[in-house]
């Protein structure tokens, strides 16, 4: 009798989960703050559809093959102040971290149309080709486009407005963020002022999307230089501390 229950507990546990099913995972951020943002709201458009509150700044979700939208919300009095979606192509099973980066929610659909044609022709970035199955690198790439479009947006609109961005900031600037700088800039000494950006993050304790914002500010300090070389960066130090 206990080995016939063994047997419908595996089978019903079996048809439950996929067999071809990804597991998606990661982590919530604050694009204001560098910080792990809690109780964020996350939604990804499968049937059913899925949602969690990330009460600890960690999500994940299971999904079958296909294209998915994960949309992240967060809210401060019910009003909503920071949001992110990504776009997903689940093609392999596995596990995968794909971390979000919330920005200020947009209140004005027509925000960016204040910025004339010369300024958007100034974005220059090169756009990886599509893969054709299920590749983390790519979606990775993926997510440090979409995050550096929006910065560069967003600070192009503050200069419009006659504010400073928000990523440059004189003075006072968080201490993560500083912390996190010097580690790279450490690393950077240790292979002799010059690396690819997957040597780096070998070198440091965070993530392939924390990384590329801790160097796009580096960057915009004069303190390193990025050279593209296929699909990667090579990160040069410009100055001996």
């Amino acid at each position: 009798m206990l080995a016939k229950l063994l047997f419908i507990a595996l089978a019903l546990l079996a048809i439950a989960i996929p067999a071809s099913a990804a597991i998606i995972q990661g982590s919530i951020y604050s694009a204001e703050t560098f910080e792990p943002l809690n109780n964020a709201i996350i939604t990804v458009n499968s049937v059913p559809e899925q949602q969690l509150v990330a009460k600890d700044a960690n999500y994940s979700f299971i999904l079958e093959q296909g294209v998915f939208e994960i949309k992240a919300r967060y809210f401060e009095n019910q009003k909503l102040v920071l949001e992110a979606s990504e776009i997903l192509k689940v093609g392999d099973e596995g596990t995968f971290s794909l971390d979000l980066i919330l920005f200020p929610a947009v209140e004005d659909a027509n925000l960016f149309e204040e910025l004339t044609q010369d300024e958007l022709g100034n974005i220059d970035l090169e756009i990886p080709e599509s893969p054709k199955g299920f590749d983390l690198l790519s979606i990775a790439l993926a997510t440090i486009l979409a995050a550096l479009i929006a910065i560069m947006l967003y600070s192009l609109y503050k200069q419009k407005r006659g504010k400073k961005p928000g990523l440059e900031k004189a003075g006072k600037k968080p201490a993560i963020l500083d912390k996190n700088a010097l580690e790279v800039l450490q690393a950077l000494k240790e292979r002799g002022n010059r690396a690819t950006q997957k040597e780096l993050l070998e070198k440091v304790h965070f993530g392939e999307a924390y990384l590329s914002l801790v160097l796009t500010e580096l960057e915009s300090e004069g303190k390193i230089k990025k050279i593209k070389k296929g699909r990667g960066n090579i990160i040069i130090l410009k100055e001996k501390e």
